[in-house]
């Protein structure tokens, strides 16, 4: 059924025609410009690339994660804060490296690379009720803090992904058949969150993403194990703010990040495209764009 609001004002195109219910049911506004994002515009790719962006201290940022880091004699800056920060971030580097020759940085800009492929034997799924029970289980179990599922939607698949010598775009394929997302959240340590900017901060951000590398490695590959497809994704790939905010995670806030009951904006996210029957979740609504019609500040 028509809205008599689509129409006006006259020379804008039905607002039906580009948003859809389930937009609407997660909060979500879309836009009639809208078009899908391209990987090499996200900020960590334009500071490389994009000179108002980049800059000394960007530079500086990215190399102090190495080995050689300039630690100072100030709480949150010493030697044993980046020491520790860049000890939390090993295991996704070690992703993000170990396909570096073959041109592809795991979980930054590409997809998790599979260890092995589907099984030929696909287990069968009479229940997929029941599945997506076992699956948020054996996520759990496997690390993560909150898990929820969503319709595969290629809107927020990104156009095209960013080449990680060049920056320049290249193809962001996804095999045919994709139909769920497995969205999990992975809460950050509130004690070191509240030092930011501080290198220290940083051990709370990298136990984050190292601990979203194993999780997703492990799930995707039960998932295969099972017979079905499964693309691991942690900063790759798509947006996962809107996948986040649509399999009933959290709500969007006005400071553009998903706030959830349980950790605030103090979670991370990462995603895994599948196959497997799954039944999806409803995005759920606790007050947050109330709390702000409210405060008003």
């Amino acid at each position: 059924m028509t809205n008599p609001t689509d129409f006006y004002p006259a020379n804008h195109l039905p607002r039906s025609l580009y948003q859809r219910e389930e937009d609407m049911a997660a909060g979500i506004e879309v836009g009639p410009d809208f078009r899908r994002f391209d990987q090499k515009d996200d900020i960590f790719c334009r500071a490389f690339w994009d000179e108002t962006v980049r800059s000394d201290a960007s530079m500086e940022f990215f190399r102090s994660h190495g080995h050689s880091f300039n630690s100072r004699n100030v709480d949150g800056f010493t030697q044993r804060d980046f020491a520790l920060r860049n000890a939390a971030w090993s295991v996704a580097d070690d992703y993000a490296d170990r396909n570096r020759p073959n041109g592809l940085r795991e979980g930054f800009q590409d997809p998790q690379e599979a260890r092995y492929p589907p099984a030929e034997q696909r287990f069968p799924v009479e229940d997929a009720a029941a599945m997506t029970i076992e699956i948020k289980r054996v996520a759990r179990m496997f690390g993560c803090d909150l898990v929820g599922v969503t319709a595969y939607d290629n809107r927020w698949v990104y156009a095209t992904r960013a080449d990680i010598k060049t920056f320049e775009k290249k193809p962001n394929d996804l095999p045919l058949g994709l139909t769920n997302v497995i969205v999990m959240g992975h809460g950050m340590d509130y004690d070191l969150v509240k030092s930011y900017p501080s290198a220290l901060a940083g051990a709370a951000v990298g136990m984050g993403y190292s601990g979203e590398a194993v999780t997703v490695a492990q799930l995707s590959q039960f998932i295969r194990n099972l017979g079905y497809q499964a693309i691991g994704s942690m900063n790759d790939t798509a947006l996962v703010i809107p996948m986040a905010v649509q399999a009933g995670l959290g709500e969007y806030g006005r400071n553009q990040m998903v706030i959830t009951e349980e950790f605030g904006p103090r979670v991370r996210f990462s995603k895994i495209f599948t196959d497997l029957p799954l039944v999806h979740d409803k995005p759920k609504k606790f007050g947050v764009t109330e709390f702000c019609n409210i405060c008003q500040r």
